[in-house]
């Protein structure tokens, strides 16, 4: 299994839109059960993605692709006043509990710090055990509702 992350970029950025809806679309029938993803959902996916994968300064888009070049997991990144943000970390339902999900956290963080971040936080809705567990697991506290990674001083 291809294990390497990759920063994407935007001759990538179709792909990773189509991949993001249809990632987003799975993950709100697992957890979210009848919502669905709704166009508003989708023009806010094509929005986000394009923006921080058009301004790097601003945030970017990690993804991890299987032996066959498709994308199985992907991390959502923003960058405002020198803080980091995991906006939407998502895991092709075949490739989860493999690690991807922990690399992806970690990659995150480590790509943040190198662009300048002094902490990187992650908003998660209660109901997302999963998410909860794996940023623990990765450093993160837990904030009220939000998680945040410290580097040690």
């Amino acid at each position: 299994m291809n294990t390497m992350f990759v920063l994407a970029g935007t001759d990538d950025i179709w792909e990773v839109v189509d991949r993001a809806i249809s990632l987003h679309e799975m993950n709100s029938e697992q957890f979210d059960a009848g919502l669905g993803i709704t166009t508003d959902d989708q023009a806010e996916i094509l929005g986000m993605v394009s923006h921080v994968m058009s301004n790097p300064n601003e945030g970017g888009v990690l993804l991890h692709r299987d032996d066959k070049g498709e994308i199985a997991g992907m991390a959502v990144l923003r960058i405002h006043n020198s803080r980091g943000l995991i906006t939407h970390l998502w895991v092709r339902q075949d490739f989860r509990n493999k690690g991807i999900g922990h690399a992806l956290v970690l990659d995150s963080v480590n790509y943040l710090k190198s662009m300048g971040v002094y902490a990187v936080n992650a908003g998660v809705a209660e109901r997302h055990n999963v998410m909860h567990n794996l940023l623990t697991k990765a450093g993160f506290r837990r904030i009220t509702a939000t998680y945040q990674f410290d580097w040690e001083k």
